[in-house]
């Protein structure tokens, strides 16, 4: 879950008329899509994960 909430590669805002407006991403994104297509393990799949790979681990910053 931590992974969704942390997605900010291709993030939209809901505006108060109901238009959505694009965030720019940080020097940085996130893509959740990413995460789990390298890290197999964490979406069931860990036989498919490299042994010498290590998953990153997640965690939410409060703004």
């Amino acid at each position: 879950m931590i992974a969704n909430l942390k997605d900010n590669a291709q993030s939209w805002i809901l505006q108060s008329d109901g238009k959505y407006e694009r965030v720019k991403p940080p020097a940085e994104p996130f893509s959740a899509h990413t995460y789990f297509m390298t890290n197999p393990s964490l979406s069931g799949r860990g036989s498919a994960l490299k042994k010498d790979k290590k998953a990153p681990s997640l965690s939410l910053r409060k703004a």
